[in-house]
């Protein structure tokens, strides 16, 4: 319906008339004219949560990214439950239908997203959703859909790693890993990819770093199969991380330049329990971490405590205004030159270091004792390795203010 132009063209052509006039003679009053009152109708926005009618592909998968892409109106818990379980009765719909096995698929895997969202922010009856879905998906005999159902199977399985036996454990990866080996084309080879890799981050994350340190390895090993170059950058990060996974029981190598340009190494502190700590004073978290770190300095210092802080800073301005600011007594490290800033630290490239903070305790031996010294596990650690402390650990103090630096993207 096309919206008349007669208001604005009336208008227009008064005020026309009006100056034409104005150039002969002085202006008359006029009495006001009122301008019609036209209510223009808004047109409503169309319920992002309707089904479309029919069973057209094109249709269907617009409206599942409709759906994907749409962010719940209240940002609260309540709110995000509810446009979950809005997402998953609508999707709920288009299984329903004789549809083509990719928008079934599609539909689906987005439900499953959904499911975990919902039960994220505590709705209730998650495990009867999600049995509905594999149920739907199990009824299918189609290869394509029973090859799915093996996956999302699989998934869960590693999502659920901390239930399953220590023994058993390497042989979610190593049916990970035969899927990247395995992989007939790209997409299968991003699916073998995502799952070896969130493998080794549960591992971690369960702190069973041997299994984890495997799991890297014979991922990179499965990935240099290929002889992919795409993967190269892959592969060592791999087999750096993995380093580091080795690194409990073990001594650790670290060597460079202070802020002040003097040399460096570790083994000059044996005897001594060390914590090293890869932050940056751009980062959030280690800004955070910060009180604690210089609260159990003050507190274990006299008793052989030390500090080497590796600085993944790429501006010296920055980082030397912080020390001062924050006056941090212990050694910072950073790779002045300009190739090897930030993440490119040769240290932290050699221990696949891909998040900070990442803290590690060495130590009186020069051994690493834990890949994960922060907060309260700190303090228990240097409690254990130096005796108990006579008083009390001072307070923390609050979190240190960040500097106007944008944060680097590796």
């Amino acid at each position: 319906m096309r919206r008349s132009v007669f208001p604005v063209a009336a208008l227009a052509a008064v005020l026309c008339l009006n100056m034409c006039l104005a150039q002969d003679e002085k202006p008359k009053p006029t009495p006001p004219r009122a301008l019609p009152d036209i209510k223009i109708p808004l047109e409503e926005k169309p319920d992002v949560f309707a089904v479309p009618e029919g069973n057209d592909t094109t249709e269907l998968r617009l409206f599942m990214n409709r759906l994907a892409n749409t962010p719940p109106q209240q940002q609260t818990p309540e709110g995000i439950r509810e446009h979950m379980a809005k997402i998953i009765k609508a999707l709920d719909v288009v299984m329903t239908r004789e549809i083509e096995i990719e928008v079934f698929h599609h539909a689906a895997q987005l439900s499953l997203s959904a499911i975990d969202f919902y039960e994220r922010f505590e709705g209730e009856g998650t495990a009867e959703m999600r049995k509905g879905v594999m149920d739907r998906l199990r009824k299918d005999e189609r290869p394509e859909t029973q090859k799915l159902v093996a996956r999302i199977e699989l998934q869960q399985q590693i999502r659920n790693m901390d239930t399953v036996p220590e023994e058993d454990r390497m042989a979610l990866v190593q049916q990970t890993a035969a899927m990247i080996r395995d992989a007939g084309d790209d997409e299968a080879l991003q699916e073998g990819l995502e799952l070896s890799m969130m493998t080794a981050e549960i591992l971690e994350g369960m702190g069973d770093y041997p299994n984890a340190a495997k799991a890297s390895r014979l991922v990179a090993a499965a990935i240099s199969a290929r002889n992919d170059d795409r993967l190269a950058k892959l592969v060592e990060r791999l087999e750096t991380e993995a380093r580091r996974l080795d690194l409990p029981g073990n001594p650790i190598e670290i060597k460079g330049s202070t802020v002040d340009g003097e040399e460096f190494d570790i083994a000059s502190l044996k005897g001594k329990v060390v914590l090293v700590d890869f932050w940056a004073t751009w980062c959030g978290p280690c800004r955070a971490e910060l009180p604690n770190v210089k609260a159990m300095y003050a507190a274990y210092h006299d008793k052989g405590f030390e500090v080497v802080g590796i600085s993944l800073d790429e501006e010296m301005e920055d980082l030397e205004a912080f020390l001062e600011e924050q006056q941090i007594g212990w050694v910072t490290l950073i790779d002045k030159k300009p190739e090897n800033l930030g993440w490119n630290n040769p240290i932290v490239r050699h221990y696949g270091v891909s998040g900070i903070p990442t803290v590690i305790l060495v130590n009186q031996e020069g051994k690493v004792v834990s890949l994960n010294a922060r907060g309260p596990e700190l303090g228990r650690l240097l409690g254990e390795l130096l005796g108990p402390l006579e008083a009390p650990a001072p307070p923390a103090e609050e979190e240190a203010p960040a500097p106007p630096a944008p944060e680097p993207t590796k």
